[in-house]
């Protein structure tokens, strides 16, 4: 994926209703420009150290124009240091881990 990710233009997650996605954070980790829905996600921590732009949730307009500057603008080297000073992906599966086992009344 790591390839997929350096040739794009900009990564793009805009769904209605979403946890943080990985996707989003690789992008991000190897340098791509990324464009957001506003969820309550892009404003939690580690998140919103990315440098992300954040459009109204199912307003196409606003969409199309991140998307146009986010081409414009190129690889985004702030990113690959917050993603790198932020995420440790081992970390963020034991947490995840750690929530599902206190969901399920086990820890």
């Amino acid at each position: 994926m790591a390839c997929v990710y350096r040739a794009a233009a900009v990564c793009v997650s805009v769904p209605r209703s979403d946890s943080a996605p990985t996707s989003v954070i690789e992008a991000a980790a190897l340098g791509a420009p990324v464009v957001v829905s506003d969820l309550p996600w892009t404003r939690e921590e580690p998140y919103r150290h990315l440098h992300m732009e954040v459009v109204p949730v199912g307003q196409p307009e606003p969409l199309g124009d991140a998307i146009a500057r986010q081409v414009q603008s190129g690889p985004e080297e702030e990113n690959q240091r917050a993603a790198g000073r932020y995420f440790d992906r081992a970390a963020l599966f034991e947490a995840v881990e750690r929530e599902y086992e206190r969901l399920a009344g086990r820890a």
